[in-house]
């Protein structure tokens, strides 16, 4: 019985990366929506493999739907770290290296509208390379927001070059 126990444990986590994580969000207006995140497998080996697909359901419907940031081999960045469910929405977490800069990068997506919208962009970025490991913070309010389904990597490409230049 014990190596029947311990085989699915072992067994369980080993695949458990593989499998579909499901978050609940904590407010009665967001009662009805699911928050789901699924690993994909990139079948190239110019990416990382941390890439992940970030679904909005409703009534077992997929209503929005984002694909996590692509790092190229070269890129020291770890890509998506998590999500953090608020009262208004949810932030994701990725990391990725530009030179030698190390950026978390934070996307923070707000419910208006019957739509989850990206509301605020914010990254906190370090000199890997500097003996101080202090973060510099730089951020900025989307008034009228991008829905979720229009974000991607060039997006956040775009968002860096900007907040690099007006640093």
């Amino acid at each position: 019985m014990k190596r029947k126990v311990l085989l699915l444990l072992l067994l369980y986590v080993s695949f458990s990366p593989l499998f579909s994580q499901i978050y609940s969000f904590n407010s009665k207006e967001l009662s009805n929506y699911k928050l789901k995140v699924t690993p994909v497998t990139i079948n190239s080996s110019e990416y990382l493999n941390n890439v992940k697909i970030i679904e909005i359901i409703k009534n077992n419907e997929i209503i929005s739907e984002y694909t996590t940031i692509k790092l190229n081999i070269n890129n020291l960045g770890e890509g998506f770290q998590d999500v953090f469910i608020n009262q208004e929405g949810f932030i994701i977490k990725q990391t990725f290296r530009d030179g030698h800069y190390l950026v978390v990068s934070n996307l923070e997506f707000k419910y208006i509208d019957n739509n989850f919208i990206l509301k605020k962009y914010e990254e906190y970025i370090t000199d890997v390379f500097s003996e101080i490991q202090d973060f510099e913070t730089a951020s900025f309010i989307l008034e009228k927001g991008i829905p979720m389904d229009y974000i991607s990597d060039d997006l956040i490409y775009i968002f860096h070059e900007y907040l690099m230049s007006v640093k």
